[in-house]
């Protein structure tokens, strides 16, 4: 009993899907707007063909200018990643000198990141 009307929705489901897929078959033939399929040919649709000797030296001149400032641009690079280094290793420095400090008992750094001298520390002005 209760299989009749699972057979009934699931036949109503691919009655449905089905009508849908013929509909939108129906609709791609006849449809006027639609775009043709392009014969394919072995040629490309966009070729480069100097026909000048000055032409290929202008493009020969633009790679040799892009390679240049490729060179530069590689060489600023190397430039700043020396200055990182660099920077990285005064930054490595000076927490290995806070941290010394704080252990000496020197400074003491509270919660907020204040930097403060014990009493003993402190110049009486002497």
């Amino acid at each position: 009993m209760k299989k009749t009307p699972a057979l009934i929705a699931a036949f109503v489901m691919t009655l449905v899907v089905g009508l849908g897929m013929l509909l939108m078959g129906a609709n791609a033939l006849l449809n006027p707007s639609s775009v043709a399929l392009a014969s394919s040919s072995n040629t490309p649709d966009a070729t480069v063909n100097p026909n000048s000797t000055d032409q290929l030296q202008q493009l020969q001149s633009l790679v040799a200018q892009y390679q240049s400032r490729e060179q530069q641009v590689l060489q600023q690079l190397n430039q700043l990643q020396q200055q990182v280094t660099q920077s990285n290793t005064q930054v490595k420095q000076y927490q290995q000198l806070v941290t010394e400090l704080q252990r000496r008992g020197i400074i003491q750094i509270n919660q907020s990141g204040q930097i403060q001298l014990p009493r003993g520390f402190a110049s009486n002005g002497d």
